[in-house]
């Protein structure tokens, strides 16, 4: 039994070592039996301006449960000045039959993004993928004159931006100190006149506001938006 326990310490000391993503070999060149990833970084509304010098980072993981492999970081590179990036590597055996590809992309003042990538099983195979990557811009919301009377009476404004398919992170909202909070306010948050909510948002496009009111047994449905440019905030003001 001491021998076991004895093992079992090690074993826990040792298995963060061991899940460490592999970095020693970056952007090796590949001559044959390669795969090709290649395509475009874009920015702002409907991801029509390409973003010169964003950072980008090719790798393979296989999240499994209960451990999963971190896998190694295969390239990286920058986007050129017409956006685009191109990866040219030679796949380990292991990476075509399990696990997912990924690509991570990066620059000061935008969102970072992820997009996963489970469908690449061919060598000598090209594939093609563009990733919108919003800018970052602060957006305040205020929710006024909430007076509920019941517990079907409700308050919302969820805000959220379009990805363009890529992975980019959602819009969070806190309160003037600091605190996350729920969007949406029932009768257990009782009567205010006035709550102010502030996050995250994308810059250089719309973000867009799903409303839901409940008041007085009539429930309304309503999609705004509000236009915020990079680097700036917008204010949204909701009435109850």
């Amino acid at each position: 039994m001491k021998y076991l326990l004895t093992y079992i310490i090690l074993g826990l000391v040792l298995l963060p070592s061991c899940l460490q993503r592999d970095e020693l070999a970056v952007n090796l060149p590949c001559i044959d039996n390669c795969i090709t990833i290649y395509g475009t970084i874009k920015t702002d509304q409907n991801s029509t301006t390409p973003l010169t010098n964003a950072s980008i980072e090719l790798g393979w993981e296989n999240p499994g449960i209960p451990i999963g492999n971190p896998g190694r970081l295969i390239a990286t590179g920058l986007s050129d000045r017409n956006g685009n990036y191109s990866f040219t590597f030679r796949p380990e055996l292991e990476e075509l039959s399990s696990g997912k590809f990924y690509l991570r992309v990066s620059k000061e003042q935008f969102h970072e993004v992820t997009n996963g990538y489970y469908d690449i099983e061919t060598i000598d195979t090209s594939y093609n993928f563009d990733i919108h990557l919003p800018s970052k811009a602060q957006l305040t919301i205020r929710f006024k004159n909430f007076t509920p009377t019941s517990e079907k009476d409700y308050f919302s404004a969820v805000p959220g931006f379009n990805t363009y398919d890529s992975n980019a992170p959602g819009v969070s909202m806190r309160d003037l100190a600091g605190v996350q909070k729920n969007t949406w306010f029932d009768l257990q948050d009782g009567s205010f006149d006035e709550v102010v909510l502030t996050g995250e948002t994308a810059g250089n496009q719309y973000t867009y506001l799903n409303i839901l009111i409940k008041k007085n047994g009539v429930r309304v449905d309503l999609l705004d938006s509000i236009y915020i440019e990079r680097n700036a905030t917008g204010v949204f003001e909701i009435e109850y």
